[in-house]
């Protein structure tokens, strides 16, 4: 019907909202880190479908070298030697870069590329926060305070992020379990 559909209705942040069925309207929960990014080249360029899309483009853009990064990392964490640590880099890069559902997540302004982007940047910062977990005094808080931030802010894209700091537990627990 027309009112299940229409633009007014009251929820941002729940499915808890009449009309109480499934599949429930799309967009009726929106978290805002999509909003943001959108908004923020909105400031400088005027309201526009193409100045939303250049922040959703932006942001897209970041992920390859961010992956690339994890890969170097993962390379060098697992001991291979500089060739393959750079093809596992440079492979990482590429597939950030080129999977289709991100390339076409990043075309338009929501919240995949928000959550992609948050979610890589707490990959990114996980061994670093194990790693300072082990390390006394505020240095060796630094990685986890970073961390939390991360989820915070890729909480604000997707409500999936709790999946994300379940993960980040169960590898804390993990390298408690190993420490003596």
């Amino acid at each position: 019907s027309s009112d299940v559909c229409s633009s007014d209705l009251d929820a941002v942040w729940s499915y808890a909202t009449p009309p109480l069925v499934v599949p429930h309207p799309a967009f009726d929960l929106w978290m805002p880190l999509a909003t943001f990014i959108a908004a923020l080249p909105m400031l400088v360029a005027g309201p526009s479908w193409a100045a939303a899309q250049a922040g959703t483009a932006i942001a897209s853009a970041c992920l390859a070298p961010l992956a690339w990064r994890i890969g170097r990392d993962a390379g060098l964490a697992n001991g291979l030697d500089a060739r393959r640590t750079r093809a596992v880099a440079l492979t990482a890069g590429l597939l950030a870069a080129t999977l289709a559902p991100l390339v076409l997540a990043g075309a338009a302004p929501e919240s995949t590329t928000a959550f992609s982007l948050a979610g890589t940047v707490v990959a990114l910062l996980i061994p670093g926060a194990v790693s300072g977990a082990r390390r006394p005094g505020w240095r060796g808080a630094l990685p986890g305070i970073a961390l939390g931030v991360a989820l915070g802010v890729a909480w604000l894209a997707r409500q999936e992020a709790i999946w994300l700091a379940a993960t980040v537990l169960l590898c804390l627990a993990w390298a408690a379990r190993r420490e003596p």
